[in-house]
């Protein structure tokens, strides 16, 4: 099976062991790469995360200068 991220202008499918992960980005306004949970299988978090950035799903933030 698959499940599927759907947002405005784009969607992301992945095998549906991925669906912790899924529940895990929709229940958080903020989240870094080391914070997604662990599942039955493998993926690369972070690559995972650019992913995300580059469909737009997500924003990366911006450090601030003290």
């Amino acid at each position: 099976g698959e499940v599927i991220l759907s947002f405005p202008g784009s969607s992301l499918r992945l095998p549906a062991v991925m669906k912790p992960v899924f529940d895990f980005i929709a229940d958080n306004e903020e989240l870094t790469a080391s914070a997604l949970p662990t599942i039955d299988g493998d993926y690369d978090a972070l690559q995972l995360m650019q992913i995300l950035i580059r469909k737009g799903l997500l924003q990366p933030a911006v450090a601030e200068v003290t």
